[in-house]
């Protein structure tokens, strides 16, 4: 970093002297443009490159659900939460390149107003801007409409060079997200990422998790992979992490800001219908027995006799 804070010092001063005292464009509206143009060449010569990086997280029940009667959604309104678990892989991982290679993490998540508190957690653990994409067309969306609202979210606040998501969410596990939105996007997909990655100016290098394997693979820039939770270690943000991410202003857009269709988002985006949610209330029973050895042994010939009578 000294390094790099070095030769942007050097190109400011070289470009300034170039211009003579007092000439307009020391002073004028465009000479901050101007100035990064020069940064962006002095990068460029010097070898150093600063990834974009995106997080796409997303706020889960974290308590009982609550199912709408009308179209079997769930009420998100009436539900604790939390971030996704998945999503901490993500966004460590996002970290982790941050740190290797230099730049700057944009996170984003699609839900109601009170999904800010998983972007103010992101923003604690590290990320540097949030935007939450909060319209009701966008409710009820199932794998094809999420993908299309986080694509069109990415293009507009992009472009970017990594986007990571955590391999599935824990209320709709589909797994799918990923895939789909790196279809959006036309970039390289990377799924089941299970370990720490090489983060280089060009590509990444790591391994990931199929059914029977693990393969190491080297992918060219600009590429989105989705993340095992075993993929790293997670960091735990300090107190002034957390105050300090109380501060900083998390963008909100709607389905006008990021030039979205609503006719593609939400229910009416949707590919697929839920049809019926059924929560699972079955009560299990224990029984506690004072048994002997033999007692033991007896009960358990007898329980296994039932159990192959019935299958």
């Amino acid at each position: 970093m000294p390094e790099l804070w070095r030769t942007l010092s050097s190109a400011r001063m070289s470009w300034e002297k170039c211009m003579p005292e007092g000439h307009p464009l020391i002073h004028s509206p465009s000479r901050r443009m101007c100035f990064l143009d020069k940064i962006k060449m002095m990068k460029h010569q010097k070898g150093i490159v600063m990834l974009r990086i995106a997080v796409c997280v997303k706020q889960v029940p974290s308590d009982k659900i609550t199912v709408s009667d009308e179209d079997g959604s769930l009420v998100r309104s009436e539900m604790k939460s939390s971030m996704n678990m998945y999503d901490y892989a993500a966004l460590e991982t996002a970290l982790h390149i941050k740190e290797q290679a230099g730049g700057s993490i944009d996170v984003f998540t699609m839900g109601p107003k009170h999904a800010a508190e998983t972007l103010k957690e992101s923003l604690a653990y590290g990320a540097d801007r949030a935007f939450l994409l909060n319209d009701r067309a966008f409710a009820g969306a199932d794998v094809l409409a999420t993908a299309y609202t986080l694509s069109c979210a990415l293009r507009k606040a992009g472009p970017y060079d990594v986007v990571v998501c955590g391999l599935k969410t824990t209320d709709g596990d589909t797994a799918q997200v990923g895939g789909e939105l790196a279809a959006d996007l036309h970039v390289m997909y990377v799924p089941g990422v299970c370990a720490a990655l090489e983060a280089h100016g060009t590509f990444i290098k790591t391994k990931i998790l199929t059914d029977d394997q693990i393969i190491t693979i080297k992918a060219q820039l600009p590429v989105l992979m989705s993340v095992e939770p075993s993929a790293c270690t997670f960091r735990v943000p300090t107190l002034v992490q957390r105050l300090q991410s109380r501060k900083k202003e998390i963008q909100v857009w709607d389905a006008e800001s990021i030039g979205a269709d609503r006719a593609k988002t939400g229910q009416a985006g949707s590919a697929t219908k839920v049809v019926k949610i059924i929560t699972n209330s079955q009560e299990k029973k224990v029984k506690l027995l004072r048994l002997s050895a033999e007692e033991t042994v007896s009960l358990i010939e007898e329980r296994k006799n039932a159990w192959i009578k019935t299958s």
